[in-house]
């Protein structure tokens, strides 16, 4: 197989979206077969998600290994001078790069073909995407944006997040008395959680039984946990790992996000069949389908958000059909077995394109 040696590349630590996603992918292309050496950071959480990730597959031993770095590493990589990461890089066949600014840094030290995964909508980063050989970006507007800048249409890949493995899962009984609402990210401002506790305060207002769940850690912890004071009914774990049991444990999921290029937590709640209540951004308007496998509501508005769970909590029916419309919709296009075929074409077919700038 032409293109067999693959190198994966970040500089990605904080948990999150794309540390999973760095899992998936390094999952996804050891099962096509290919040989896949990863370097990563040393205190990044993606460690976790390949070993946990090819945990689930066959083929482990196509994980040659997992190279850790430090800052300085990549300091001198930048000057052309960290010879043991330039060494890896010139044996492979193709390499995966998952940072913007690191596409300009490889460009420099090697000639080897770079595709590069875009988990961003930022424009500030747009102009590092355009020197990749392929962008594989996570919904079709980042797509489009390359497109304005003058990439052409076949360096332009849309690959959407996907699930390495589809959960079991059961329909919650939402007439219960007390229904349970969960919320999970990295709590920066972009999140909208302060947004999500001010739709709870408004249930609260409103009489509705309530618990909820608002998972997840960062630089805003204490201050969404000063302004929820008053909410009782309001758990903050922290960061979960074990993801299967919050997912279990809530009726409904929000994700009030102000920009979100994906939102990997989206197909997860709606693999676990929960359905989900979200901002009408980028990547949930590619995903959710308003009224048919999930609510979309505007951005920084806390009463819509209110408004479609007590919908939700009142309409035993419609909660259930969204429910089984979420978990068919994730079956269907959010698979491993669609992140698969995408990568394995492009890196088949790179030959044709490879001096294609």
């Amino acid at each position: 197989m032409k293109n067999n040696n693959l190198v994966l590349i970040s500089t990605d630590i904080e948990p999150g979206g794309i540390s999973t996603m760095i899992g998936i992918h390094t999952a996804a292309l050891i099962k096509e077969g290919y040989k896949v050496t990863v370097i990563l950071h040393k205190d990044s959480e993606a460690i976790n998600s390949i070993e946990s990730c090819t945990r689930l597959i066959i083929n482990k031993d196509k994980l040659l290994s997992i190279n850790i770095y430090n800052w300085l590493d990549f300091i001198l990589l930048k000057f052309g001078l960290c010879i043991w990461i330039k060494k890896i890089l010139n044996n492979a066949d193709i390499l995966f790069v998952h940072n913007a600014k690191l596409i300009e840094i490889i460009k420099k030290n090697t000639l080897k073909p770079v595709f590069a995964v875009n988990h961003t909508a930022k424009k500030s980063q747009l102009k590092y995407f355009k020197k990749a050989d392929r962008i594989f970006s996570v919904n079709n507007n980042i797509n489009n944006q390359l497109l304005n800048l003058g990439v052409s249409k076949n360096r332009c890949v849309y690959c959407p997040n996907v699930l390495i493995n589809i959960p079991d899962f059961k329909i919650n009984n939402i007439t219960k008395k007390t229904i349970v609402i969960g919320a999970l990210g990295r709590m920066v401002d972009k999140k909208g959680f302060f947004d999500f506790i001010d739709a709870l305060k408004i249930l609260k207002a409103r009489g509705i039984n309530f618990k909820a769940i608002l998972a997840g850690n960062g630089e805003l912890y204490n201050n969404l946990r000063n302004a929820s004071k008053d909410l009782i009914e309001l758990d903050f774990p922290g960061w979960v790992k074990d993801k299967k049991d919050f997912y279990n444990n809530i009726d409904i999921f929000c994700q009030p996000s102000h920009f979100e290029p994906f939102g990997l937590t989206i197909i997860e709640a709606m693999s676990y069949a929960k359905p989900v209540v979200s901002t009408d951004c980028d990547g949930p308007s590619e995903i959710i389908v308003d009224k048919k496998n999930g609510f979309l509501v505007k951005k920084k508005n806390p009463q819509e958000i209110a408004d479609v769970i007590i919908k939700l909590i009142n309409q035993s029916e419609t909660y259930k059909n969204i429910s089984i419309s979420a978990r068919k919709h994730i079956e269907n296009f959010y698979t491993i077995n669609s992140l698969q075929k995408v990568l394995k074409n492009n890196i088949s077919n790179y030959s044709y394109f490879e001096h294609e700038k």
